[in-house]
């Protein structure tokens, strides 16, 4: 369980302290901490954003928050919540994952490649290749690894995910698994993702222009 607490209000630099706990064998054990404000225009004595919602997509891997338009310092409060409405690992329905997906089909979201990252469902396959049509817009998606090549055709074949914006990746190995430890065995759309962006944000030398 994690809760969320805001306390210590400074009145004179309008900032507070924003803290989340969790919950471990009974006992509560802060996770992580900031001085936080909620004016835009929050500079720290750093020189870095204190506006809340920057601090935690800057500096937190697990929380973000936003913050209502119209916001006063006279609106905060101190709080101490639980988080609600979550869940802890179950895995997502089909329905969960589509519902996911179609947040990418609004054009408030920007972006340039898509990619499955060891989603086997093909209803939610076939659902993400209709949103990279859509988009106009390349996905990269993995073939069960764990199967022989033979039967990754069959399973592709199978699924009829054919299309010309996807790309359909059977290539087994192993890594660290850094949450459980061990070797898992994984597919490789993220890596050549990862591997892609890497070389876009490489300057070559063409006048110093990343990915020329």
């Amino acid at each position: 369980h994690r809760r969320v607490e805001i306390t210590a209000l400074d009145d004179v630099d309008q900032r507070f302290t924003l803290a989340f706990y969790e919950d471990h064998y009974g006992q509560s054990q802060l996770v992580e901490s900031y001085q936080v404000g909620i004016d835009t225009d929050d500079i720290d004595d750093q020189g870095l954003s204190a506006y809340a919602p920057t601090v935690l997509e800057e500096r937190s891997s697990r929380f973000r928050c936003q913050v209502a338009y119209n916001a006063r310092w006279a609106d905060v409060m101190p709080l101490r919540g639980a988080f609600t409405g979550g869940s802890n690992g179950e895995s997502p329905t089909t329905e969960q994952w589509i519902e996911a997906w179609s947040r990418l089909k609004s054009d408030d979201v920007s972006f340039d490649l898509l990619f499955a990252a060891g989603q086997y469902d093909t209803a939610v396959l076939a659902h993400a290749i209709e949103i990279a049509e859509g988009r106009l817009t390349q996905l990269k998606l993995d073939v069960p690894p764990y199967l022989t090549e033979s039967a990754a055709l069959k399973w592709l074949e199978d699924a009829n995910l054919e299309s010309y914006q996807a790309q359909a990746i059977h290539y087994p190995y192993k890594a660290n698994d850094e949450w459980y430890g061990g070797k898992s065995l994984w597919g490789a759309s993220g890596a050549l993702v990862a591997a892609k962006a890497r070389c876009y944000a490489t300057p070559t030398g063409h006048g110093a222009v990343s990915g020329a």
